[in-house]
């Protein structure tokens, strides 16, 4: 008799990183707290980053996910970090090890590039005094200047336009220039 295939994994052995530190990658690409929460829930659920738990190769379904946890905020010891807590049924014993595919970080780019460009009439305000205006105010609580992406989605979540992420990259980068 033949030897029995192995069982195949669907899901790449790549890179996986905890929840924690795909939460501080996010910061420290100039994502807000809340914002990177966030992101991190949508990545998720839509299956551009992939939950798994300690001991299972496959992923986490975004469906059970949806109705039985989520990625919130902790505090731990003056630091702020992330990590998968239940609300529903379906999550017995623990705690548990949680990862995520890559760095738990999904292209900007392509989130914003996925969506079609809203048609339509030209913005009544310039884009480039929205921005502008957004970087003053990041500077003005000692923060860092937001990136491309997310300014370009600040554009259009406020002007309802949205900006060539490199046409915001170069005003960034100009701005720089003339400190």
């Amino acid at each position: 008799m033949g030897k029995k295939a192995a069982k195949k994994s669907i899901t790449p052995r790549g890179k996986r990183v905890t929840v924690g530190a795909a939460f501080q990658q996010r910061l420290a690409r100039g994502e807000e707290p809340y914002e990177a929460i966030e992101g991190l829930n949508a990545a998720i659920l839509a299956r551009k980053i992939l939950l798994f738990v300690e001991g299972r190769e496959e992923p986490v379904e975004p469906d059970w996910f949806a109705d039985h946890a989520r990625v919130a905020i902790k505090l731990a010891g003056g630091r702020v970090t992330a990590k998968v807590v239940r609300f529903g049924r379906g999550f017995e014993g623990g705690p548990y090890n949680w990862t995520v595919s890559g760095d738990g970080m999904e292209s900007g780019a392509s989130r914003l590039t996925s969506q079609p460009r809203p048609r339509g009439p030209r913005p009544t305000r310039n884009w480039q005094d929205h921005v502008l205006r957004e970087i003053i105010r990041a500077q003005a609580k000692g923060k860092s200047i937001p990136s491309g992406p997310v300014l370009a989605q600040s554009c259009l979540d406020t002007l309802g336009h949205l900006p060539d992420v490199s046409a915001i990259n170069k005003l960034i980068k100009d701005v720089l220039d003339n400190k």
